[in-house]
């Protein structure tokens, strides 16, 4: 296993335990780049034209993503190409072409027939990017929910999937998340009642899992979200649990109070990049498990469970 913990200056406010576990575990210095956003992530649901659609063309000859009026899509699809981008808006009428939803699970379920259907177990032609955008989405743990509400945990199971948030994390003068929103816009996954920990296991707001001879969550990247798990004087929930996945990246999002971890990965390798991370109690604000490769850079730890980042 090789973790990198890159540090700046650090505030005063600004306490990083397990900072020497990490340090200790440091070997060569990665390979992998700190800009981790694609073309197709570049699009975020605020300023995206959604007159406009993004297709995977050619997906049997490698693939490429193009932006098309929606009057072309159609054609497209009776071609064999697939959409790419996804949005979830509650204030839209959903639009029944499998480009608009009013829930980030129904996108998802589409994203992930796609590709059981096409045999992307693995690897894809194309990133598909669900964009949300700004607003609350309410969720219930582990219980089929009601009509506008989430289902928790998400599941992201089969590669390259871009769950894009409506917040851009501001960032201070060294490079790390201040945990404010750049114009104010946030999507807030919020469970209607607190996450529960059954069996002595936290339920997630979302898991990344690559199944053992199966599909996997490879590439997934969570992006712009505000996690909260329900509690104020306990603990429990995760807002990120990833399982065997490999290329996770985690990038300015908040945690807030409550969670037992807010960010967990369970072997594979992950990169977690300018994220806010302020609640009470729990067990470990990010948790890297061997074997694996792991990157921590930019992020602001307040007040975190006992170790603060852990390996």
């Amino acid at each position: 296993m090789r973790t990198i913990l890159h540090s700046r200056p650090l505030a005063s406010a600004l306490r990083l335990a397990g900072l020497a576990l990490l340090a200790a575990c440091a070997g060569d210095a990665p390979n992998d780049p700190l800009d981790l956003d694609t073309e197709s992530d570049m699009l975020d649901s605020r300023s995206a034209d959604r007159h406009k659609v993004s297709v995977c063309h050619k997906p049997d000859r490698g693939g490429t993503i193009l932006r098309i009026g929606a009057p072309a899509l159609d054609a497209h699809l009776r071609h064999g190409d697939y959409v790419a981008r996804l949005l979830v808006d509650q204030a839209s009428p959903v639009s029944g072409d499998g480009v608009l939803f009013a829930t980030i699970g129904a996108a998802l379920d589409a994203a992930r027939s796609g590709r059981l259907a096409r045999g992307e177990l693995v690897s894809a032609a194309c990133r598909i990017t669900i964009a949300v955008a700004a607003g609350t989405y309410p969720g219930v743990p582990n219980a089929e929910p009601a009509a506008g509400q989430e289902r928790f945990p998400l599941l992201v199971d089969v590669p390259d999937i871009t769950l894009r948030g409506a917040m851009e994390m501001t960032l201070d003068g060294a490079g790390r998340a201040t945990g404010e929103a750049e114009g104010g816009a946030e999507s807030v996954l919020s469970p209607a009642s607190p996450l529960p920990v059954v069996a002595g296991a936290s339920t997630p707001v979302i898991i990344a899992n690559a199944h053992p001879g199966g599909s996997a969550g490879h590439g997934l990247v969570v992006k712009g979200f505000v996690f909260r798990s329900g509690h104020t004087t306990t603990a429990g929930g995760q807002g990120v649990l990833s399982v065997r996945a490999n290329d996770l990246r985690i990038r300015g999002n908040r945690f807030e109070a409550g969670f037992t971890e807010s960010i967990d990965v369970r072997g594979g390798s992950a990169v977690v990049l300018e994220n806010h991370l302020s609640g009470t109690a729990g067990t470990c604000d990010v948790c890297f498990g061997a074997p694996g490769t792991f990157r921590a850079v930019g992020n602001r730890l307040l007040a975190g469970g006992i170790p603060g980042f852990t390996v």
